[in-house]
């Protein structure tokens, strides 16, 4: 990958590379140190929240206060007080303590999946079982009732990567960029969908996939607009 963005540097192309975020100083570091000077104004080593920030910049969509873990503890405590009378399914478990974590767990997993409140409500309607049904649907109560609290002022960076989908759909926005994503293991769906916005205009994508198959890692997967 670093020989590849090399060439590119050399016919004055500008280069986008996306990697996890406890790779990028170092990866930053090994760009600047194989391929000079040039790097700096032709190469970006971004993770995708740090893309997230730039993009927020440019286009606004970041406002609110920045949540706390603390303050989603008390913003769930609050939810769950206010939707408690429609739990069956969840009522008991909601009254332990350890019931807030979990929640917050579950919405966590909701939003890494793209999945808003509202799905989440048209999928219970669709469960033809009985206590599958109603579980959805609670979790929807808290899901749907959390959520409107928390943008009562306040944003949620696991939000980011959606927020930002949405601003530069249709916008072109890579459309001078040839873009490379390194050293991830797989992509959440939120991750896939940020990848799929890219592919609409860049000038060309490379993917690098690590894998614990040695084969696989002999096959990285490599793609070129």
């Amino acid at each position: 990958i670093v020989e590849k963005i090399r060439q590119l540097c050399a016919q004055g192309e500008r280069v986008l590379l996306l990697v996890p975020e406890q790779f990028s100083f170092e990866m930053e570091r090994r760009i600047l140190l194989e391929i000079g000077a040039q790097a700096v104004t032709q190469v970006e080593v971004k993770s995708f929240s740090h893309y997230c920030r730039k993009v927020f910049m440019e286009y606004g969509g970041g406002a609110g206060q920045r949540i706390s873990e603390a303050a989603k503890y008390m913003l769930m405590h609050v939810t769950l007080g206010e939707v408690r009378d429609k739990l069956e399914q969840y009522g008991r478990a909601s009254t332990r303590s350890g019931f807030v974590p979990s929640a917050l767990q579950m919405i966590d997993q909701f939003k890494n999946a793209g999945i808003p409140p509202q799905d989440l409500q048209k999928f219970s309607s669709l469960c033809e079982e009985e206590r599958l049904q109603q579980k959805t649907a609670e979790l929807y109560e808290i899901y749907s009732v959390y959520q409107a609290q928390l943008e009562n002022g306040f944003s949620d960076e696991r939000e980011d990567l959606a927020r930002c989908v949405e601003l530069l759909r249709g916008k072109n926005h890579f459309k001078d960029l040839h873009v490379f994503l390194d050293s991830f293991r797989d992509f959440t769906p939120v991750e896939r969908e940020f990848i799929s916005v890219i592919m609409e205009s860049c000038k060309g994508i490379y993917l690098s996939i690590l894998s614990k198959n040695l084969e696989l890692n002999k096959k990285n997967t490599k793609s070129e607009k």
